[in-house]
């Protein structure tokens, strides 16, 4: 995996570990195989989107079926299309518009987030919930640390879950970083309100195309795209931001217990996602990566770190493998 330059070792003939070869956990078999059930989910299964006039549209035209639940199943040859057409890298560029960093695949980049509702305060030491000045505080450490790429949402104003609290938010990463960003909503004027503050950056909405300032992560359930995320999805694409794309699974809860299969599901509602945003705009930019976890038998609680470390190796080598960008990852 391609990191940053780093200084040079002070140590003679030290090893570069900064050009260290990617691991890869699975034999090109086990990859294909992989695949093909990721294919064979989508084509036999589905993926349920909540009724929406212009999806429904789009997904007929391109030969999908649509059953009367709203399960779109998806020819594996469109899928493999629509990777095809995904734009395969994406410059996302700096408040100041003079520098960049490019997502694509092989690249690997730390951004600080994401979206948390609690924090330990720093003077009780006690969990509490999270508000704007501990947004404003992190972010203006975020800013300052050199190993840090960009600003994903750190946490939430929690006292102000509206969408008048998400544009707080948005307005705040603008103010206090100078870092790209990652902004996540759910309410649609807030993505609005985003698109519009960034493009009053940039000085205009081909300025922003040009140099686009952040990333919307659009984060539906694991399968299930609801209307506020298929609609965020057409607003992203259409104005020209980039879209990462990616849910939160729990193997054994909403997905299949085994790494292969909570993979094979995980590939399969991000790659739902990519294929939207292809028939709404041909090489548009989408940045795949759902966060796969696991459920503890015993208390219901999320554990297994090791499988989730693990799935996120797989993960990454299929991404490599079929030439998409990765992201939304948990650093594993």
């Amino acid at each position: 995996m391609v990191r940053r330059q780093r200084k040079k070792s002070l140590i003679p003939d030290a090893p570069d570990f900064s050009r260290a070869p990617p691991y890869c956990p699975l034999s090109e078999d086990d990859v294909e195989r992989i695949l093909d059930g990721v294919y064979e989910l989508l084509r036999e299964s589905g993926v349920y989107f909540e009724e929406e006039e212009r999806s429904r549209q789009l997904f007929a035209e391109a030969g999908c079926r649509i059953d009367e639940k709203g399960i779109v199943k998806f020819p594996t040859d469109l899928v493999q299309a629509c990777i095809e057409s995904a734009a395969k890298s994406c410059k996302l560029w700096n408040r100041a518009g003079t520098d960049f960093i490019e997502l694509k695949s092989g690249n690997t980049f730390f951004f600080a987030g994401i979206t948390c509702i609690h924090v330990i305060d720093r003077k009780t030491g006690e969990r509490r919930a999270s508000n704007r000045q501990d947004l404003e505080e992190i972010l203006r450490v975020a800013d300052a640390l050199p190993n840090i790429d960009g600003i994903t949402l750190p946490c939430k104003i929690v006292e102000r879950s509206d969408m008048f609290g998400e544009m707080e938010e948005f307005s705040l990463m603008c103010r206090k970083s100078t870092k790209p960003l990652e902004y996540l909503c759910e309410n649609e004027e807030s993505l609005e309100a985003a698109i519009e503050m960034a493009r009053a950056i940039r000085g205009g909405s081909e300025a922003l195309e040009e140099k686009p300032y952040f990333i919307q992560g659009v984060t539906p359930l694991p399968m299930n795209f609801p209307v506020p995320h298929i609609n965020q999805i057409f607003r992203v694409v259409e104005s020209g931001v980039p879209l990462g794309m990616g849910s939160f699974s729990i193997g054994g809860a909403t997905t299949p217990i085994t790494i292969a299969g909570s993979l094979v599901h995980a590939f399969a509602a991000d790659l739902a996602g990519l294929v939207l945003s292809q028939l709404i705009r041909k090489h548009s930019f989408c940045l795949i990566g759902t966060n796969i976890n696991f459920m503890d038998p015993a208390n219901g609680d999320i554990a297994g770190y090791p499988h989730t470390a693990l799935a996120e190796l797989g993960q990454s080598q299929i991404a490599r493998h079929l030439g998409l960008p990765l992201g939304f990852t948990q650093a594993g």
